[in-house]
């Protein structure tokens, strides 16, 4: 029995020898699953810190993308935007064009216009001062006109003196005529009463010689009628060369004032004379 506990001691002890290096490998390898826990952790944690940088990398990526997708969309907008730009900027070099050549035109039609003017202000020039003439000689013509018009009134008035002392002439010679009238009646009494005396009355033959060759005249009549030698047909001529003054002096009274009054004083004194 001793020996089988020495044994039982002895493999006790043993086995304690075994446990306790099992015991310090299990110590050993603890620590080491410590370590490789440790590790494992840190790692855990990096990875964690990965996981964590990767998904913000894959929020960054997808926003990225969206934003690469809105600059794709972008893009498009702005090659389309930019195809009408360069439609537009065809057209507007095509305008542009055309208003270069209208402006052209214009520049030239400018010039025109200009020389234009320039002929035009001379011309305003011109007739400015044929205006300034024309007025000048309208104030003269209206001066003048003023003067033509008080001129007729003036010689109105005098044409319608002369008509009142044409007519009281006209009265005058009626007068004259009919006392001429009557002398010429006394007068063939009294031929008939020196014929049926016997009387010769030389006179009368020598009257056709000693008369003028002009009667034409108020005087001329006046003259004719202070003789008693005169006969019936140089009465008639008288009254012919009568009329014939009269009908003068109706057409041109202007002309013969001057000669009417003298006429017309001649013819006082001589009615002044027969009477």
């Amino acid at each position: 029995e001793t020996s089988d506990l020495i044994t039982c001691v002895a493999d006790l002890q043993y086995n304690n020898q075994k446990l306790q290096e099992e015991n310090n490998k299990l110590k050993f390898t603890l620590e080491a699953v410590d370590e490789t826990n440790n590790k494992l952790l840190a790692d855990n944690e990096d990875l964690r810190q990965q996981i964590k940088s990767i998904q913000h990398s894959v929020l960054k990526a997808k926003s990225l993308e969206e934003d690469l997708e809105e600059a794709k969309n972008n893009l498009n907008l702005s090659e389309e935007k930019r195809q009408q730009i360069l439609c537009q900027n065809k057209q507007l070099e095509k305008e542009n064009q055309s208003l270069i050549i209208k402006i052209t035109s214009l520049q030239e039609e400018n010039i025109r216009n200009t020389m234009d003017t320039d002929g035009l202000q001379k011309k305003i020039l011109e007739l400015s001062k044929n205006a300034a003439e024309l007025q000048i000689q309208a104030h003269i013509y209206e001066s003048t006109m003023v003067n033509k018009e008080a001129s007729l009134i003036q010689k109105e008035q005098d044409i319608e003196e002369l008509k009142l002392t044409i007519v009281e002439c006209s009265s005058v010679i009626e007068t004259l005529r009919a006392e001429k009238n009557k002398l010429l009646e006394n007068m063939q009494h009294m031929q008939q009463e020196l014929i049926s005396n016997g009387l010769s009355f030389p006179l009368l033959c020598n009257f056709n010689s000693n008369i003028p060759e002009r009667m034409d005249s108020l005087h001329c009549e006046l003259e004719l009628a202070q003789s008693s030698e005169i006969t019936k047909t140089e009465w008639t001529s008288l009254d012919e060369t009568l009329d014939r003054e009269v009908l003068f002096l109706l057409q041109g009274p202007e002309h013969v004032g001057e000669k009417f009054k003298t006429i017309m004083q001649n013819l006082v004194s001589g009615k002044a004379y027969i009477n």
